[in-house]
């Protein structure tokens, strides 16, 4: 239920508050940090070294943050040098 359907039915707790607006919150910081992952990882893309790396595909990868799980799409590469395939974008620790 949430904070709204609360209100006009008047059987509110502050405990209930509390998980509604934690919830919302989560849903916020997941869409806003996929957003940004996924934008970082596009930049990234666009100012490769394109002779060393070649752009195979894109692999959704999933995170663990303190708000929750983050799933996010980023491109997978040949690195022609090393040759093998990575990420330009490795966050933290996948």
């Amino acid at each position: 239920m949430n904070i709204q359907q609360h209100l006009t039915t008047n059987s509110l707790t502050w405990k209930e508050i509390e998980l509604d607006l934690f919830r919302a919150l989560q849903n916020a910081f997941t869409e806003l940090f996929t957003a940004l992952l996924e934008d970082i990882d596009r930049q990234l893309a666009e100012t490769r070294d394109k002779r060393r790396y070649h752009l195979k595909d894109k692999r959704r990868t999933t995170i663990q943050t303190l708000f929750g799980e983050v799933t996010f799409e980023r491109n997978y590469y040949l690195d022609r040098e090393q040759n093998r395939y990575t990420f330009c974008l490795i966050p933290f620790s996948v």
